[in-house]
């Protein structure tokens, strides 16, 4: 017995000189030792990670940099930016030197069948093929040949507001722009509706979602071929594209589902969580309301006319949304990348191999060196030349580089008619005042994770056309 305490006593010891040699490591000898940032984060990955499981990660980061500076080290081996140059740096090209690829935590964490990731999540090597074959289902051809299946969508949309109206009915406008963006989603890359517009609720979409990836790839995959061969095919979707180049990227079928499944929750979340925001700060800016819906009702006479070629250069519509992507932006986290083997240079830093990167978007797009009042909605930034000094580089809702949104044409495309036709039908009338999305305290009613967690929107409808 004494000798088990003896032994455990020991170890306890030597467990107790690990930490302490680690931490003076950490904080005197590793190569990032001369970055600042806070004593914990430097010795642990733990508060790092704990601020990210309680949604306050994109928010504590920036207020690290208002303490720190432009860079700040976020864990042992970890550094976090919040400049337009290390956007660049990091995510961007960059004649002569090599790319930096995804941190082994974003590397192939989603698979149908054996080995095949999404192009989201495989390393360059592999990325580049998946995203040439790719690429032609979000090409500006068919992108206009998409719009229809967009417009019907926004059809149910609009349909389910006018019965609102009429009923008087209170209802939160957030779930409806996920229930427009999952169904335009589900169908552009399965064929399919999810039935939400439909039935005013999510039907089950987690599971089905989850169901049609792993179980139900080859049933899909088959009906999808099938259309494909057909003829008179009108049914233009992200399927029909990628298949007419599937053979010549040597395409897999299985990433074919496994991506179109990524389209689905990439294109989807995001897009509703813009809007929402969107319409939060309307709400909490009725100046800049009053002056949108002028725009768009000015400007068209009828809701026919309202296509994408009508709407693409709205400039007060397009300033709110650039806006509320820079305010709000979809991941309020940067994606973490690798420095490349011998090193490189962020924003004038050399940063040794192997260390972890980032930028936070929600940090670069508040930092008072990069926008005039930061945390305020202001659209006429993108327009006026008042303006001019703002860093717009600082804020890159789509990411860039070789890895950047492929679906950033359709998002535009999706809030541009969902917007200009909903606001040309109704008045929306808050009953709220929307209160989670108070600006005041760094957000402190709201929680970002990889996104934006839901928050309500309480409005009613008044119908213009009625």
């Amino acid at each position: 017995m004494a000798l088990f305490s003896l032994t455990q006593e020991g170890g306890f010891q030597l467990w107790t000189l690990y930490i302490a040699f680690l931490i003076i490591y950490r904080r005197i000898f590793h190569p990032l030792a001369k970055f600042r940032g806070p004593f914990l984060n430097s010795v642990s990955e733990i508060p790092a990670g704990l601020a990210l499981l309680r949604g306050r990660f994109a928010f504590e980061n920036k207020l690290n940099h208002e303490e720190y500076g432009s860079v700040f080290r976020l864990g042992p081996n970890e550094l976090t930016f919040n400049s337009a140059q290390a956007y660049q740096d990091i995510y961007g090209f960059r004649q002569g030197h090599q790319n930096m690829r995804k941190s082994p935590i974003h590397t192939g964490p989603v698979q149908v069948g054996s080995t095949t990731t999404v192009q989201y999540a495989v390393e360059d090597s592999d990325h580049g093929r998946q995203r040439r074959a790719l690429s032609h289902a979000f090409s500006m051809q068919a992108l206009m040949e998409q719009e229809p299946i967009v417009q019907d969508y926004v059809s149910k949309f609009v349909e389910n507001f006018r019965r609102f109206a009429r009923e008087g009915k209170e209802f939160n406008i957030g779930d409806w722009f996920c229930y427009f963006t999952f169904d335009t989603m589900g169908d552009l890359s399965f064929g399919d509706s999810f039935g939400c517009l439909e039935h005013g609720e999510y039907q089950e979409w987690v599971s089905y979602l989850f169901h049609t990836i792993k179980d139900g790839a080859l049933i899909q995959g088959t009906r999808q071929q099938k259309r494909l061969k057909a003829s008179n095919i009108e049914h233009r979707d992200f399927i029909w594209y990628i298949l007419k180049q599937a053979e010549k990227f040597d395409l897999k079928h299985d990433e074919i589902i496994a991506n179109s499944g990524l389209f689905i929750i990439a294109g989807s979340e995001t897009t509703a969580t813009a809007l929402s925001g969107l319409m939060a700060r309307l709400i909490w800016n009725p100046q800049c309301y009053a002056k949108l819906a002028q725009e768009i009702r000015s400007t068209f006479a009828n809701e026919e006319s309202i296509t994408f070629n009508a709407i693409v250069n709205l400039p007060y519509l397009n300033a709110c949304i650039e806006e509320v992507l820079r305010i709000h932006p979809p991941v309020p986290a940067g994606p973490p990348r690798v420095v490349p083997p011998g090193g490189d240079s962020i924003d004038g830093y050399w940063v040794p191999g192997g260390v972890t990167v980032s930028v936070g978007a929600w940090a670069s797009s508040h930092n008072p060196l990069h926008f005039r009042d930061p945390d305020a909605f202001i659209p006429e930034r993108w327009l006026d030349p008042a303006y001019d000094s703002d860093v717009k580089k600082a804020t890159q809702a789509f990411s860039l580089g070789p890895r950047n949104c492929i679906g950033k044409n359709l998002a535009y495309m999706e809030m541009r008619i969902v917007l200009a036709r909903m606001l040309w039908n109704f008045d929306v009338i808050s009953t709220d005042g929307a209160p989670l999305w108070n600006p005041e305290g760094e957000m402190k009613y709201k929680k970002a994770f990889m996104v934006w967690e839901k928050s309500v929107v309480m409005v009613r409808m008044r119908d213009l056309r009625a």
